[in-house]
């Protein structure tokens, strides 16, 4: 009867450990995406943070528009 019990409270133990180990691993992480049009002129810059914390730059405008780009993104916190 005593073995009985250990192997059935093991058993949810395991089970609720399986359960929940995975759920709080997912939960730290933010699943959002964010994306910043820049005005650069003629058309726009795009900065995106992706889900991961990556940052990433399409189009940083002309040779002129490259101050106002870095500025942003200086005010956005993001790094070299």
């Amino acid at each position: 009867m005593k073995s009985r019990l250990i192997k059935v409270v093991s058993s949810l133990a395991i089970g609720i450990g399986i359960t929940v180990a995975p759920a709080s691993s997912y939960a730290a992480t933010p699943k959002t995406m964010k994306v910043h049009y820049i005005d650069v002129g003629q058309g726009d810059s795009i900065y995106i943070k992706a889900p991961n914390g990556e940052d990433i730059v399409i189009d940083g405008g002309s040779k002129g528009k490259g101050n106002a780009v870095v500025s942003y993104l200086k005010k956005q916190k993001v790094d070299d």
